[in-house]
């Protein structure tokens, strides 16, 4: 069975996503992950290391999910409703080297940003704005743009075999949200 997080795995016929109306399928979505793994490499990104992603589902959360994998690194989404103190808490206790956030999400994230964190500022699509009822905002300019910044990279020649566990926080209902390490599903047990 083709591993998703490969870059050479074999595209399928379907889509691999359907989101606010568009669709990416399989080449275009690992193209894309795979850019994005050899820009977290140049930033200093290493096996066992986390990268915080602030963001509402859509494509690019995906992306960096499967990035970070390529990496053997583990993505850390971060609920985007936390507010300044969870906020706080989970982008120091994950010790992620770099967040993905949203635009409109920026002003609550760098408020709050553990120093040394690489942010990479990911514009709201215009369907999951329309679809979460808020205005997309212009480009900050503070930081790099996704497209843009994915767009200066070759995609990365050799993923990490090991496949690094998932970090899953808590909501927080009984303190502060905690992390929850899953582990990766080996592939002789997936259907």
């Amino acid at each position: 069975m083709d591993d998703p997080a490969e870059p050479s795995a074999s595209p399928l016929p379907q889509p691999a996503i359907r989101c606010a109306g568009h669709e990416r399928g399989y080449p275009a979505l690992l193209d894309r992950a795979a850019r994005i793994a050899t820009g977290l490499r140049s930033m200093g990104v290493e096996p066992g290391d986390r990268i915080a992603v602030v963001m509402r589902n859509e494509p690019a959360h995906l992306e960096i999910t499967a990035a970070a994998a390529q990496l053997g690194a583990s993505a850390v989404p971060v609920n985007w409703h936390f507010r300044h103190d969870d906020l706080g808490h989970v982008l120091a206790d994950s010790g992620s080297k770099a967040v993905f956030v949203h635009t409109d999400l920026l002003p609550a994230v760098t408020a709050v940003l553990p120093d040394g964190v690489r942010v990479i500022e990911a514009p709201v699509p215009a369907g999951v704005a329309a679809a979460c009822g808020i205005d997309a905002p212009a480009d900050t300019g503070a930081h790099p743009l996704l497209d843009s910044w994915l767009a200066g990279h070759e995609p990365l020649a050799r993923p990490v075999a090991d496949r690094p566990p998932t970090v899953i926080y808590s909501s927080g209902t009984t303190g502060r949200p905690k992390g929850v390490l899953r582990e990766p599903v080996p592939q002789d047990r997936l259907p």
